[in-house]
């Protein structure tokens, strides 16, 4: 089992929190992507990923928080991550990267919501969502871009990792 990674741990302020963008991942058959992003009650950032820079219509999920009704949005420009606001978040994306096949993904989020209290009081949330990356033309995923939006930057020890595989 012939297993690729690469990891992206920020030591100072960024926009943005990329994998691939500098030396291409290399393409395998599935992946598992997941992000650490720490905060304060003064510094909301946001998760938007694309794959491949592709920033074209190419972006389906339907996600559902703490159980709550599906929520599907079709056509969109990037997967927009992040749900309830203010707090620690913990992100994991496994995904399928066959070439010449839509890409499907799972990912599943906790989120400490700080508006709701201090740490120690803020429930956690849950996050489901499922979606594609519909464009087959580009081949396999070889860059995963995170991007911060109109939102904070990321700050130091905000970590993104990305595991790869054929098996």
């Amino acid at each position: 089992m012939a297993w690729a990674s690469k990891f992206n741990k920020l030591s100072s302020s960024s926009p943005d929190l990329d994998l691939g963008a500098d030396v291409a991942l290399s393409a395998k058959k599935f992946g598992e992507l997941i992000y650490s992003i720490l905060e304060n009650s003064s510094n909301n950032k946001v998760i938007n990923v694309t794959f491949n820079n592709d920033s074209g219509q190419d972006y389906t999920r339907s996600y559902g928080v703490n159980g709550n009704t599906d929520n599907p949005e079709i056509n969109k420009t990037k997967f927009d991550l992040t749900y309830t606001g203010w707090g620690d978040k913990l992100h994991v994306m496994n995904f399928c990267n066959i070439d010449g096949e839509e890409k499907l993904i799972i990912h599943h989020v906790v989120e400490t919501d700080h508006t709701e209290g201090t740490n120690a009081d803020a429930e956690p949330h849950r996050i489901e969502l499922v979606g594609k990356y519909t464009d087959t033309t580009t081949g396999q995923v070889t860059r995963i871009d995170c991007n911060k939006g109109n939102q904070n930057d990321y700050t130091a020890d905000d970590l993104a990792i990305v595991i790869l595989t054929d098996s």
